[in-house]
């Protein structure tokens, strides 16, 4: 999952953190709900590998990155964004 950071920080939680940083702190996602344009949604549960402390997910990576590496839309240039990974070991 790739997103803008700004923009995914200015949601609310119910933690005192906005989204990206609640992402960015806590490796904890389950499922993620996709919606699309015709209204229809999608459920996708995450791979879950138990970390070595709490509820962490021992695949999930995040990082927080800059435009300068891969985007060529310029209208992303300057942008920071929230990249997350989840992969399932072979």
């Amino acid at each position: 999952m790739i997103a803008d950071w700004d923009k995914v920080n200015t949601i609310e939680t119910s933690e005192e953190y906005n989204l990206a940083d609640r992402i960015a702190k806590f490796h904890d996602l389950v499922d993620v709900d996709l919606i699309f344009k015709s209204g229809k949604t999608k459920n996708i549960y995450m791979p879950w590998e138990d970390a070595n402390y709490g509820e962490s997910n021992a695949l999930m990576i995040v990082l927080k990155s800059d435009s300068s590496s891969y985007v060529t839309n310029s209208r992303f240039n300057n942008s920071t964004f929230l990249e997350v990974y989840i992969e399932k070991k072979a």
